[in-house]
This record gives C-alpha cells, sequence and structure tokens, in this order.
C-alpha cells in the first residue's frame, strides 16, 4: 500500500526525473517575456519558474503595475482552449479556477509549443503540504470540502455542440476508452516486462466483459482527468485554486474519484472523505463499488506501463499493490 514515505520518496525521484528533463528545453526566456509584453502591455520584473512537467512548464510572472499571472507553457499540443473553456463554465460554479486570457503558439521560431496566460491563484499544492507536514490535523476537513468542490465540477454543463469540444471527447465513447486499455496484446506485452503470471490476462478480459453494460449506461459528465492533491492549492486552511485541466474529458465521474482513491489511501485523505463532501453521490451510487476497483484496474495497467518506462520502482511498487487489491475484490 501507498504510504506518506513512499509518497515522499516518489516525490524527490519524480522532481530529480523532471530536472535531468528540463535541461534539454532550450525555450529562451526573452521569447516568453516578449509574449507577455504584447498581451498583458508591461514588462514583468521578474519571472520565475516554479513547476516543471514532463513536457510543460508554469512560471510565475510580477509586475509593477499589475497582479501576479502565471505563465504555462506547452509541448505536447494546445490543450488551453479546453482549459479556457472549463475554466469559464466553473467560475460559473463559484469554483476557484484560474481565467485563461491569452493563448498562442510560439511560431515561427518554435512549432508546436504554445503560451498561455493566466491569473495567479495563491497556495500551496496539498500533496506537498501532506509531505512537509504528514501529522497535521486539518486535512479531513479540507478535504471534504474538496468532495464539495468535485461534486460542482462533475454539474458543469456538458458542451451542446461539437465546436465546443476542445478535444473533450477522447474518444467516440467512454466504453470504448475503457476497453482499448483492456486487450490482450497490450495486456500478454505489459505483463512479459513485468514477468507477471499471465493466467490473468483472460480473467482480466472477462471481468471487463461481464460488467461492461454498468459502465456502457452512464450518465456523461466533465471529468477533471487528473484529480489529485498536486493540482489542490490551498492558503490559510482553504482550498484556494483547482489546477490542470489538460487532460480532462467526457465520461463517468467515478473515473475521478477512482484516481484519487489509487494514490491517495491515507488516513486524512481517504476517499469516504471526498465522499462525505460530494453532494450528488446519490446520482452515482448504484454499482459503485464495482465501477471504483474496474476503473482503479484500468488505471493501474495504464500506471504499470508507465512506471515500468519511467524505472519508477517506488511507482511500480505502488501499482503492483493496487493490482492485486482490485484483483482480489473480484475474487481473481
Amino acid at each position: 500500500m501507498l504510504t506518506k514515505e513512499i509518497l515522499k520518496k516518489s516525490d524527490q525521484f519524480y522532481k530529480k526525473k523532471l530536472a535531468l528533463l528540463h535541461k534539454s528545453f532550450k525555450l529562451p526566456e526573452e521569447l516568453i517575456i516578449s509574449n507577455i509584453i504584447s498581451a498583458v502591455k508591461e514588462k514583468p520584473f521578474k519571472l520565475t519558474r516554479i513547476i516543471n512537467g514532463e513536457s510543460n512548464e508554469i512560471y510565475l510572472a510580477e509586475f509593477t503595475n499589475l497582479n501576479p499571472l502565471i505563465i504555462k507553457i506547452s509541448r505536447s499540443g494546445n490543450n488551453f482552449h479546453k482549459e479556457q473553456w472549463i475554466g469559464i463554465h466553473a467560475l460559473e460554479k463559484f469554483l476557484p479556477v484560474a481565467r485563461i486570457t491569452y493563448i498562442t503558439e510560439l511560431t515561427p521560431d518554435f512549432t508546436s509549443i504554445y503560451l498561455a496566460i493566466e491569473d495567479y491563484l495563491p497556495g500551496k499544492a496539498l500533496n506537498q503540504m501532506l509531505i512537509d507536514n504528514p501529522q497535521e490535523d486539518h486535512f479531513q476537513e479540507l478535504i471534504i470540502s474538496l468532495g464539495g468542490l468535485i461534486s460542482k465540477f462533475h454539474e458543469i454543463e456538458l458542451p451542446k455542440n461539437n465546436s465546443d469540444l476542445y478535444n473533450l471527447n477522447l474518444k467516440p465513447s467512454w466504453t470504448e476508452f475503457i476497453n482499448q486499455g483492456i486487450n490482450e496484446p497490450k495486456l500478454t506485452n505489459l505483463f512479459k516486462r513485468l514477468k507477471l503470471v499471465e493466467k490473468y490476462i483472460p480473467k482480466l478480459i472477462n471481468l471487463f466483459s461481464k460488467y461492461e453494460e454498468i459502465y456502457t449506461t452512464i450518465k456523461p459528465a466533465l471529468l477533471y482527468g487528473d484529480f489529485n492533491p498536486r493540482n489542490v492549492l490551498v492558503a490559510d486552511n482553504k482550498i484556494t485554486g483547482l489546477i490542470d485541466f489538460e487532460n480532462s474529458m467526457i465520461g463517468d465521474p467515478i473515473y475521478d474519484l477512482a484516481r484519487w482513491d489509487y494514490f491517495y489511501p491515507f488516513h486524512g485523505f481517504e476517499l469516504n472523505l471526498i465522499l462525505k463532501g460530494y453532494t450528488n453521490f446519490t446520482q452515482i451510487r448504484r454499482d459503485f463499488d464495482k465501477k471504483l476497483h474496474l476503473y482503479r484496474l484500468h488505471l493501474g495497467i495504464t500506471f504499470l506501463d508507465y512506471f515500468l518506462t519511467k524505472d519508477n520502482k517506488l511507482g511500480l511498487r505502488v501499482a503492483l499493490d493496487n493490482l492485486l487489491e482490485d484483483l482480489n475484490y473480484f475474487d481473481l
């Protein structure tokens, strides 16, 4: 099981990997600043890189006459219009999200690299608070209130036409999204690389086939896509920001909850607290436990492949433990 100590070590491992990766990024600071000036008509007196992602960077820009702004750089395609759309509709639900006010491609110098400017939200990432102060006792109230926020997020009205989708529908159907992750060639390759017993492969495939009806009859909702404490900002014991909707899509709300449950089973962070604040639980109650463990299995296959590729032994340990837990739930 994932413990707070493993979380801390995994976070340190991840940061070291990212530091090496970002040494290869060659985006001139002058280019970033020139785009900031074009957008807001003022040069920042300070530009600080605050987040290094696997293909993205985030900077804090500080000004003499303006409020601070967040500058986001993406090397993984332009999802900023999608995030902008989500931000507009999330603000209508009074959720603590930032407005994206400017989007551009950094051409002709750097094709397929995009820049966006958004409002600055104060606060410290919730996962960092957990790492820094694992014994603090106020997490439970924060997590309950977070349950209310993700419930509101799932209530955001879906786009009415395809021109508004901004890649929210990544697959023709939710069923295809789930089933494409559970197929014999993919599982055989993964299990061989991990040296796992291959007798589980047909059992996994049959399991998803057996329960396909319960995830094909969902009521679609807007999913966060990366619902975890890294993307939750906290200041003065209150949630001040929900960030990073790059992986948002349309699907089953329980998938968001399964992702949280997969990585954060700690006391004070457990899913039951999220559900305590989740005001629309009656709408997702049917077959909740089965869906939760099916989606955890689906996520687990993805994360096993990811951690293996990244040589993240701590992540593999957690994913393998979770795999056994979810297989045991279904008596496999």
